[in-house]
């Protein structure tokens, strides 16, 4: 059988050639190795990328105008980290551990014991340096909500330095940050 099909290979015979078992059983094989490979690659997809998901600690307070650097819960329950990215022992930062593009989610839900919000803001920061950021109005007279977030995919080298920030403007507080934060960042590729 000297035919393969484009993409995945598979050996076909050509009109004029004829069939042995032999041919049924390659094309079995291919189908198989083909599937094994996609498996594997889905495999990859769902578990070996770096991964990070983490709950933000309940209960930080920040004045109106002063910006938070957000602590993250160290509870087992509330981390998600295949790569080593999160040490538990220093809770406000992200180191990641391999270098290349990161989709980054965030978002949070409430501020309380306010009177008034007009605003809050999520910062990204790495290595010290502002990166990117989402800037909401305020709902309610003593809450923010609904949730502001913000998605983006943003470089990473290995051992970079990433913090959250977050920040409201008011009046009355400390704002009390009620833990419905969520930090979610997913390797995408590496650098091309």
């Amino acid at each position: 059988m000297p035919g393969t099909t484009p993409v995945l290979g598979l050996p076909y015979p050509f009109e004029t050639e004829p069939i042995v078992v032999a041919d049924f059983a390659n094309l079995a094989n291919a189908i198989d190795a083909a599937q094994q490979t996609t498996a594997d690659l889905a495999q990859y997809q769902l578990t070996g990328r770096p991964l990070l998901k983490l709950r933000m600690n309940s209960g930080q307070t920040s004045a109106s105008g002063a910006g938070l650097t957000v602590l993250w819960s160290t509870a087992p329950v509330d981390i998600t980290d295949n790569s080593g990215a999160f040490n538990t022992g220093v809770n406000d930062r992200v180191t990641p551990t391999v270098s290349g593009l990161y989709l980054v989610s965030m978002f949070f839900a409430n501020v309380f014991t306010i009177t008034t919000i007009d605003e809050a803001e999520i910062l990204f920061i790495t290595n010290g340096a502002y990166q990117t950021g989402e800037r909401g109005p305020g709902y309610g007279p003593n809450v923010f909500s609904p949730t502001l977030g913000i998605t983006t995919i943003m470089p990473f080298n290995a051992s970079d330095t990433f913090q959250v920030q977050l920040s409201w403007a008011g009046t009355g507080g400390p704002g009390t940050w009620n833990g419905q934060c969520w930090l979610t960042m997913t390797y995408v590729c590496p650098f091309v």
